[in-house]
């Protein structure tokens, strides 16, 4: 990175500065090479400076969360990569709304919509993704949930401003890559009285799920396919695909997939992996689905 650039950057920017991060201590699957640069915002205003910068400096940038679904190169990524850490997740509940930064991870959410008799979230209990991460993927499936569970999703576009989408699915009919530009600031929920015992039965089965991924001491990360259907075990279970792997990347056919790094598992493994197991459901089934991960590349992030 040109030093003129960093000690431009350094003068405003009050988070953390990296260079030549590794991006495998930042994703789920604890594969990836060098980030070019790295900043760790300290709160909103430092985002939008990271993010200002990057564009009036012509250098590509990316954010991501807690990496849980981010399969990164082993080459790096010769650019800038904001990563949100302590930033943008408080939780406040007004009546039946949850306004949720961005950042918070899904399992709080959850957490506190129980404690509220709230419902409406329950599948995506053990969920490992923040709320941005989480609405991305549901986005990107083209979600019928998304406008009736979302109130508004506010945003932080590339020029710093911030806007307000009171239709949450209307995000997600650009192209790609306008989409990843964009910064989820805030999401609104609007959710149903509950009561908490039928809260918790809802989610019983997704914490059985949970519970077993968590004693599987591995690096892992998930869920890697996007489709309508609301959980893809059975689907797994009929065309016996509850278990693959391809060199040392393991599948494994819970929900909508995970997939686990059996130690020193390579990035075209997991595509390939994902890529075959994608092909044979498709062959014995018509159920439509898309691989869900953020690939971080050399040149660029694609979202299959």
């Amino acid at each position: 990175m040109n030093s003129f650039l960093l000690d431009n950057l350094q003068s405003y920017f009050i988070g953390e500065i990296r260079e030549n991060e590794l991006l495998k201590f930042h994703t789920g699957f604890r594969i990836g090479g060098p980030a070019r640069l790295m900043l760790i915002p300290k709160g909103i205003e430092d985002l939008r400076r990271a993010i200002v910068w990057a564009g009036r400096e012509k250098i590509p940038y990316r954010v991501i969360g807690n990496g849980t679904s981010v399969l990164a190169h082993h080459d790096g990524y010769d650019g800038l990569v904001i990563k949100l850490v302590n930033v943008l997740n408080h939780i406040r509940i007004e009546g039946h709304r949850i306004y949720a930064g961005a950042g918070a991870t899904m399992t709080a959410l959850l957490r506190q919509a129980i404690n509220h008799r709230l419902t409406g979230l329950e599948r995506w209990w053990g969920v490992p993704s923040s709320i941005g991460g989480w609405l991305i993927r549901m986005g990107m499936a083209q979600a019928p949930e998304l406008d009736y569970l979302i109130q508004e999703v506010y945003v932080m576009e590339p020029d710093g401003s911030i806007t307000r989408w009171i239709e949450p699915s209307q995000l997600f009919v650009e192209d790609n890559s306008n989409i990843i530009k964009r910064v989820i600031i805030e999401v609104v929920f609007q959710l149903k009285p509950g009561d908490s015992e039928g809260t918790a039965n809802k989610i019983t089965a997704r914490q059985v799920e949970w519970e077993f991924l968590t004693q599987i001491c591995l690096p892992m990360a998930g869920p890697v396919f996007l489709t309508h259907y609301k959980d893809l075990t059975e689907v797994f279970i009929k065309t016996g695909i509850l278990s693959l792997h391809k060199g040392r990347a393991a599948f494994l056919g819970i929900g909508n997939g995970y997939v686990a790094n059996l130690g020193g598992t390579e990035y075209d493994e997991v595509l390939d992996l994902l890529e075959e197991i994608k092909e044979r459901v498709t062959k014995l089934t018509d159920l439509k689905f898309r691989i869900g991960l953020s690939l971080l590349q050399t040149k660029e992030v694609i979202r299959c």
